[in-house]
């Protein structure tokens, strides 16, 4: 059961009008002439803007699921739609395409109904992140899903590495790594007394409606050594409607807190 809620939770929490197959590659960008002399109210600057560029408020997208725990493993297929504002929707699917469950989430209650045995989970969002791999905001993982996760606060420590940027808070808590050719976050990892907990992984980078995004994600938790890949086999951003249905019928109800 822990693994089915770790599956649909997951859904909970996980780009113009146009979509299609995503088929086109990002295209092979320089870093700027700057590079590696940034500072790091630029690099943020930059990403802002970057941001503002986006104008991504909604999404939808035909995405393949993987997770990956030390007791068992999950291939899914799933419809997910996200309003950032206040609503995510999801629908799972199993062999032959079978729905298995569906899921809906506001910033403050979600509800998941478990097809196969009839059972509807209901409760508040916290109750919602005991079942992740890393604990989530909504909003934050509109963030993470669509690949647009960045540092918003100030007094960021930087350094290059590489090819990239590596932005550190004061307390070594945050990590981010951004490519300086895109002003996207690449690598995201947070830390608790020094050890990782939380690592996100954006990569396969396409031009969807003129962004670059990520079409595959990947949350890990080292301390659990739960991971959870989301590849987006069709992305479309900002559509002009979203349909979130869900009827739970005479499904036996339980609640967690």
């Amino acid at each position: 059961m822990r693994l089915f809620l770790l599956c649909c939770t997951a859904f909970l929490f996980v780009a113009g009008c146009s979509s299609g197959p995503l088929v086109r590659n990002a295209p092979d960008l320089a870093a700027p002439a700057e590079f590696p002399n940034h500072s790091a109210e630029q690099v943020l600057a930059l990403m802002a803007a970057t941001a503002a560029a986006d104008s991504i408020t909604a999404f939808s997208s035909q995405a393949e699921i993987k997770v990956r725990t030390p007791d068992r493993d999950a291939d899914l297929s799933a419809t997910i739609r996200q309003r950032a504002a206040d609503t995510l929707w999801a629908s799972a699917r199993g062999p032959l395409s079978i729905e298995v469950a569906r899921a809906l989430a506001t910033p403050d209650s979600f509800k998941v109904l478990d097809k196969l045995h009839d059972r509807l989970y209901l409760g508040p969002v916290s109750a919602a992140a005991a079942f992740l791999p890393v604990s989530f905001s909504t909003a934050e993982l509109f963030a993470t899903l669509l690949g647009t996760l960045r540092p918003t606060s100030e007094g960021w420590m930087i350094r290059a590495t590489g090819e990239a940027y590596q932005l550190t808070d004061a307390q070594a808590t945050r990590v981010f790594t951004v490519d300086p050719a895109s002003w996207r976050t690449v690598r995201y990892q947070g830390f608790v007394d020094g050890v990782l907990y939380d690592e996100r992984t954006f990569s396969a980078f396409d031009v969807i409606d003129g962004r670059i995004l990520p079409r595959r994600v990947e949350v890990w938790n080292p301390q659990s050594e739960a991971r959870l890949t989301i590849e987006h086999r069709k992305l479309t951003l900002n559509p002009p409607t979203l349909a979130f249905p869900f009827s739970p019928g005479d499904a036996d109800v339980r609640r967690l807190d």
